[in-house]
């Protein structure tokens, strides 16, 4: 279990909003570092994960843009200026 100790606390006002700071030190044990290693590693994983879907989005877009253009093209002059 990760034990905290606050080391040094402090509390100030300004304006409206009380500002409370905090020193603090933690305790913490191999099991609880691996676990935390486990967390940051299956982030990276969803986050790479996101990554390559909004890529394959984007580039379906891209496709979807250019088939818009392909199609304007076809259109006489006089009929796009009127869009």
């Amino acid at each position: 279990m990760v034990k905290v100790k606050i080391l040094d606390s402090g509390k100030k006002v300004e304006g409206g909003n009380v500002i409370v700071t905090k020193t603090t030190e933690e305790t913490l044990d191999r099991n609880e570092l691996l676990r935390a290693l486990q967390n940051v590693e299956r982030q990276k994983e969803q986050i790479s994960h996101q990554n390559k879907q909004l890529i394959a989005k984007y580039n379906e877009l891209i496709i979807s843009e250019n088939e818009v253009r392909d199609l304007i093209s076809l259109l006489p002059k006089d009929a796009i200026e009127s869009l």
